[in-house]
């Protein structure tokens, strides 16, 4: 099967459901008031405009917050105002749907919406309040009121919520806003190439009544309102030039898309002398998948822009360590978990990590009156270490936990290995630990969790492509470390045109975050001279 749309995007977590939002028409705009007075002042220079429309790069200057990336801290500033400072003050936004700005896309997703969230235990709070995970259009307690009937106020700016209602509240909001169409969940990316397109640039979608868009209106087209994308029934390109304007029909879609047609003027969009800068961007993606709903149906499809919305949680890290493959070892929260379940009490695990997918494990199986050993390289007064800055009100299960690392606490079922590592595990089960006076201990355990973090699986990728996505080129992305090198306003990798990134590939972990950088790829996309 081949599909052809304007932009594909690779991921259908919330960064990839925010960014099919506004792509499908939905745009942010000012309501007018917000507690920052010079803010105010700027957004209300062209009230009734989308942010779309205006210049970022001008409304952002000067805000200053938990972000990197300028936009992302405009749209959080303007839909949380003072939020980080405790106060509960309204939005400063509101959304409204237009379907004459929507743009054709395809959000692909291994899974369905939701992305990650899906594989989060579903009864352990959120760690970040319900309003910092909302996406445009539809608040989540709107959505408590609808789907559950359960009336939920302001308690939820600062409260977290269970992790299940999250997962239910990405997936409905799919239905909600109507995005159905350009989902193509259980989806896997498995391959990404560049291929050329013909050098001349005016291109237009004509519709089936013969009449056409300017190459220089706004990218609605009939793809954009119709989920049927698939080559053989798409109404044919209409290609135009100095020459005029020609159709080519479904037989030669492979070969537009292929850059089998030859130089037909010297206009700035198909002179054979055009700049490097204008060289680089000739060329669009062709992107191949499998479906992962057990069909194994290969899908081909074809893009004039690729968005990475895939995050960094595909890919869990592994230590490096011999006999790490072996049965009794785990990866991931869910598999440590399934495990833990059939484990008669006392039993030992052994949990390896000090972030806070560690301590719901650790505080699982202390939970099923099984006995933890806990392994971390850090010693537990880091002050990089999360625990130090979680409310001990809110986030009692995870503090008390942290008392117990720092030793101020004590339990019988927990024992603590600070500053120490895994140097083997062994297929009798057990495990070789360094201590943090370079002692090794052999310890026999029943299952073993490694949880210290994961990666972005971006295999899909050419490899000269991955070359040049991130900061260094030398280390593999990561949110903290290593983020994928963007424009701040566009969002559009630094090194490879046509290629955006958004989310925690950018260094944005927390979902309030998210959505500027759909807005800068959003507006981007509506200021190009063509697609």
């Amino acid at each position: 099967m081949e599909i052809c749309v304007d932009v594909i995007v690779v991921g259908n977590g919330p960064a990839g459901l925010g960014l099919s939002a506004l792509l499908s028409g939905y745009w942010p705009y000012f309501n007018g008031s917000h507690p920052d007075s010079v803010l105010e002042a700027k957004c209300n220079e062209c009230l009734g405009t989308s942010l779309v429309e205006q210049d970022l790069q001008y409304l952002s200057e000067g805000l200053e917050g938990r972000s990197r990336n300028p936009v992302a801290l405009l749209l959080d500033t303007l839909a949380l105002p003072n939020v980080d400072i405790g106060e509960k003050a309204p939005t400063s936004l509101h959304w409204k749907w237009n379907d004459s700005r929507s743009v054709s896309h395809l959000v692909l997703g291994v899974g369905p919406p939701g992305g990650s969230w899906n594989a989060m235990s579903k009864h352990i709070r959120s760690l970040s309040p319900a309003r910092w995970l909302e996406l445009p259009g539809y608040s989540i307690s709107t959505w408590y009121r609808e789907q559950l009937d359960r009336p939920y106020g302001d308690w939820l700016c600062s409260d977290p919520i269970p992790l299940g209602d999250v997962t239910r509240y990405y997936r409905d909001y799919v239905e909600k806003m109507k995005l159905g169409a350009s989902m193509m969940s259980h989806t896997a990316v498995t391959a990404v190439e560049r291929i050329a397109v013909p050098s001349c640039g005016g291109l237009n979608r004509s519709a089936s009544d013969g009449s056409s868009e300017s190459s220089d209106s706004t990218m609605g087209n009939p793809l954009s309102r119709s989920s049927d994308s698939i080559l053989s029934n798409l109404d044919p390109f209409e290609y135009s030039c100095c020459e005029g304007s020609f159709r080519i029909d479904e037989t030669l879609t492979t070969n537009f898309l292929s850059g089998d047609l030859t130089d037909c003027c010297n206009s700035i969009y198909c002179s054979p002398q055009m700049s490097a800068e204008q060289g680089k961007k000739d060329y669009c993606w062709r992107v191949h998948a499998t479906k992962t709903d057990g069909s194994d149906e290969k899908i081909e499809l074809y893009c004039k822009k690729l968005v990475l919305a895939c995050g960094v949680n595909s890919s869990p890290c592994w230590l490096g360590v011999p006999g790490e493959s072996l049965s009794f070892v785990s990866h991931t929260f869910s598999d440590i978990c399934t495990k833990m379940m059939s484990l008669p009490a006392s039993s030992t695990v052994l949990i390896v990590g000090a972030g806070l997918t560690a301590a719901d494990a650790i505080n699982f199986a202390l939970e099923k009156q099984l006995c933890v050993i806990h392994v971390y390289h850090q010693d537990a007064s880091n002050p990089s270490l999360i625990y130090h800055k979680l409310s001990t009100t809110k986030y009692k299960r995870y503090t008390d936990l942290f008392q117990l690392m720092k030793g101020k606490m004590t339990n019988d079922l927990y024992t603590p290995f600070s500053r120490s590592s895994i140097m083997e595990f062994k297929e009798d089960t057990t495990c070789v630990i360094s201590d943090k006076s370079k002692a090794q201990r052999s310890v026999a355990v029943d299952a073993v969790g490694i949880l210290i973090g994961s990666e972005a699986d971006l295999d899909f990728l050419p490899q000269d492509i991955l070359e040049e996505l991130s900061f260094d080129a030398r280390k593999p992305v990561s949110a903290k470390l290593n983020p994928i090198s963007v424009h701040p306003y566009t969002f559009e990798c630094t090194r490879v045109p046509n290629l955006y990134a958004v989310g925690s590939l950018t260094g944005d972990t927390l979902v309030r975050f998210i959505v500027g950088g759909a807005l800068g790829v959003t507006q981007s996309l509506h200021t190009l001279k063509y697609m």
